[in-house]
């Protein structure tokens, strides 16, 4: 596993779409229910407020990833598209 990491590490790989999204969805909504937890102390501390700050700011990556995985599908989408397209003209 290690090795895999490693080789991983320097050659790069590409980030799987639908894995992101999938955490990125169950991460919304376990930020979503710590807000509202929170929420419901928002007059307390300064503790409270900023935990109330922090899991908006959660949020918000959670749904910048889930964006990213939407992103990552349309663009292999118009890579393919492209690719076929050109694989038809270098045919003809």
């Amino acid at each position: 596993m290690l090795a895999d990491v490693l080789r991983r590490f320097i050659l790069g790989s590409d980030p799987v779409s639908a894995l992101m999204m999938g955490v990125g969805v169950i991460d919304l909504f376990a930020n979503t229910a710590c807000l509202f937890l929170i929420g419901k102390h928002r007059d307390g501390g300064v503790h409270m407020r900023a935990s109330l700050i922090f899991s908006k700011n959660d949020m918000i990556a959670n749904i910048g990833v889930i964006l990213s995985g939407v992103l990552k599908i349309l663009k292999e989408a118009a890579e393919d598209q492209c690719s076929s397209v050109c694989e038809s003209t270098k045919n003809t």
